[in-house]
């Protein structure tokens, strides 16, 4: 669990450092970004985590695959084939990204007294519906 926390906090940093303190370190990167066509996935606290995670997740896969600090490596260890690897990147993705975003959402709630993310509004038909904020 601890290897796993590790992770998330160094996601968490460097989506932060990316989002949030843009002049400082996105102004090289942007021209790179642009021509993927993900510039607008900067702006976005659960979209940068999402690339970020899966590239640190595809590095340390094949570069380091002994020093597993991933959740996929730390939960279910080195995967074997092509599918299974294309898998546990896709893990890390989406639950490093949502793991960072909750870590985002309670930090503004704690910093700013910022209503959290979603609410639920009871309409006048006696339905329940989910409205997003921000």
């Amino acid at each position: 669990m601890l290897k796993i926390g590790i992770f998330c906090l160094i996601v968490y940093a460097i989506s932060f450092a990316i989002v949030y303190k843009r002049p400082l370190v996105v102004k090289p990167w942007e021209w790179l970004v642009t021509m993927f066509g993900l510039k607008d996935s900067l702006y976005c606290m659960i979209c940068t985590p999402v690339w970020i995670s899966g590239i640190l997740s595809a590095l340390n896969m094949f570069v380091l695959p002994e020093m597993a600090i991933t959740p996929s490596l730390v939960i279910f260890g080195q995967p074997e084939g092509w599918l299974y690897c294309a898998g546990s990147i896709l893990m890390d993705m989406l639950s490093v990204a949502t793991i960072v975003f909750i870590m985002d959402q309670i930090l503004l709630f704690i910093t700013e007294s910022r209503k959290l993310d979603l609410t639920v509004v009871k309409e006048k038909t006696d339905t329940i519906k989910q409205v997003l904020h921000d």
